[in-house]
């Protein structure tokens, strides 16, 4: 007897075109891996994203968990099994929001540190956003998987910000993007690149280089599914 289908939510829009993607993901993993069994049923919550960037650039982080805790409750109230942020930096207060959840909510640095192990990735350059890179999320999480975290420099980070803040998060694609980013890497001596915001994988892949790119937010996506089938 098979085991019941979690249903998932998903705490989203930050941004809407990588919440969308994730979607995608979700399909597309599902057609490959689990085509046999049906789609979980999956609810999304979409933030005020205008509200999620005044607490972070105010540095006001216990407002800011507050605020997602309250949107988390809104999941809980239409059933969801468990919870999974579709975004990397409000695990900054990741600990904050399971402190008053009812349900799990799903670590997205659990998987991606699984995908650094099976491709052998010693050094890794962090693409992500400046909050993301200054809590030392990535270091903290994926200590045990790779020897290095590799943080751009203070001009490459800001152009990172400016690329996520002012152009992807509000849906703003140019095929300009991935050569610039192509370029950044370029200058770094690296094993592998982690894509750390969920937003730059709209704009660049691993098609895109020769050399391994973890993109965090596919591999959160296959953890989801695979929670969500996973017998208790």
């Amino acid at each position: 007897m098979q085991s019941k289908i979690k249903h998932i939510g998903i705490l989203g829009g930050m941004g809407m075109s990588s919440t969308i993607l994730m979607q995608k993901y979700l399909f597309e993993m599902h057609r490959h891996n689990y085509k046999s069994r049906p789609l979980p049923l999956v609810t999304y919550y979409i933030v005020d994203i205008k509200k999620v960037f005044e607490y972070q650039f105010a540095g006001q982080w216990k407002p800011y968990a507050d605020y997602l805790s309250e949107c988390i409750i809104k999941l809980e109230k239409s059933k969801c099994d468990f919870v999974s942020i579709a975004a990397v930096t409000p695990h900054i207060v990741y600990d904050s929001l399971c402190e008053k959840a009812k349900i799990p909510l799903l670590n997205i640095f659990a998987n991606t540190a699984h995908e650094f192990e099976k491709k052998k990735i010693d050094s890794v350059l962090l693409l992500a956003t400046s909050f993301t890179a200054k809590a030392g999320l990535f270091e903290r999480n994926i200590k045990k998987s790779v020897k290095k975290v590799i943080l751009p420099n203070k001009k490459d980070q800001e152009f990172l910000d400016s690329l996520i803040y002012r152009s992807l998060a509000v849906g703003e694609k140019k095929e300009s993007y991935k050569n610039e980013i192509s370029r950044l890497i370029g200058k770094y001596d690296c094993d592998g690149v982690v894509l750390g915001c969920t937003d730059l994988p709209l704009v660049f892949s691993q098609k895109d280089t020769s050399i391994p790119v973890i993109d965090t937010l596919r591999c959160h996506a296959s953890a989801t599914l695979r929670y969500s089938y996973r017998s208790e």
